[in-house]
């Protein structure tokens, strides 16, 4: 007799479990969780990211940035000596390039234009005609020299106003 009665408590538990879970008011609620539990997790992800990014940043920025101040002494030193375009020069732009490529993935949004900017200008050193003088190579060194020189003192002053954010 007990059992009975316990399965008729445990029958009428769940019928009105069933009608409470069906009505409006939960399916609106639940709806309401579901949005907000998404946008959690949204912001958790952007927040890992960020992380992931800033000890990037730490790990390699400064390698990175002395890197970029060798290759710009080595620029420097080629615009003292210039006497037309090298494969010397040739092969210390394209290391310039390959480190800001791996400074692009780690630098925030406003370096990364200037980034992508000196690339640009490595990229169109190589004028489309022949005619070119060897004036035309030497200021377009000139300007991707100071453009690496901005950029690196851009990428320093990043590094040193990530120090006060761990902090």
């Amino acid at each position: 007799m007990y059992s009975s009665k316990l399965k008729v408590l445990v029958f009428m538990d769940l019928n009105s479990t069933v009608e409470v879970l069906s009505s409006k008011e939960t399916t609106s609620l639940t709806a309401i969780i579901t949005v907000i539990s998404f946008i959690i997790t949204i912001q958790v992800a952007l927040s890992l990211y960020n992380m992931r990014k800033f000890f990037k940043f730490k790990v390699r920025g400064p390698q990175i940035i002395d890197d970029l101040h060798t290759l710009a002494s080595e620029l420097s030193n080629h615009l003292n000596e210039f006497s037309g375009m090298s494969p010397v020069i040739r092969q210390t732009l394209a290391d310039v390039d390959v480190k800001l490529n791996s400074l692009n993935k780690i630098i925030d949004n406003h370096s990364k234009r200037k980034s992508k900017e000196l690339q640009k200008l490595i990229q169109d050193i190589e004028p489309k005609s022949t005619s070119y003088r060897t004036e035309v190579y030497e200021e377009r060194l000139n300007k991707i020299y100071l453009g690496l020189y901005k950029l690196r003192k851009q990428v320093m002053e990043q590094s040193e106003d990530s120090k006060w954010e761990q902090a």
